[in-house]
């Protein structure tokens, strides 16, 4: 309600908007912030409510897999590993199944019997990680949307003041 007061926008309107914005109204920039910014809220709350949280703790799957790998197996929860990524793969929709490769894992194999096992529990953690981030595409793109509107909503009126205020000095460099 702040925003929309015309007492509040008197300071905070740019008084001269030229001859190209004559059309609208006085309050366009304040509208356009306003959006722009409930758009990214209604973004960042929705990626907080739905993004698995292993998407949002690592930035990658291979920074998942260096953090938890030996943790998962110094505690011998290897098998809960490979089971659950097991149940994940299972249960995604079939469009992702093109995405990943599963010929290569064994889910029953006991993974201490590897050389290197903490590499090979990797290999389970950095295919869950992926399941998880390609999960929800609708939400995803709507996601995208909505940060993408709200970023352009803001930066219009951002990138119009910018040259509005920096065209004034040049002005008076060169009369």
């Amino acid at each position: 309600m702040l925003l929309l007061n015309d007492q509040v926008h008197q300071y905070l309107a740019v008084k001269y908007d030229g001859w190209l914005l004559n059309y609208l109204p006085n309050v366009w920039r304040i509208w356009l912030l306003f959006y722009g910014s409930f758009s990214l809220a209604a973004a960042t709350i929705l990626y907080s409510a739905f993004c698995p949280q292993e998407v949002k703790l690592y930035s990658s799957a291979f920074e998942m897999a260096d953090a938890e790998a030996k943790h998962h197996f110094n505690i011998n929860e290897a098998s809960i590993v490979q089971r659950e990524t097991r149940a994940m793969y299972l249960q995604m929709p079939r469009w992702m199944y093109s995405y990943f490769d599963m010929n290569n894992m064994n889910h029953e194999i006991d993974v201490g019997t590897f050389p290197n096992p903490e590499a090979y529990l990797s290999k389970f953690l950095i295919l869950r990680w992926r399941i998880q981030d390609m999960q929800r595409r609708g939400l995803r793109i709507l996601l995208y949307v909505l940060f993408s509107v709200g970023l352009s909503l803001i930066g219009v009126p951002a990138a119009l003041t910018f040259l509005q205020v920096t065209s004034i000095p040049l002005r008076n460099l060169w009369p």
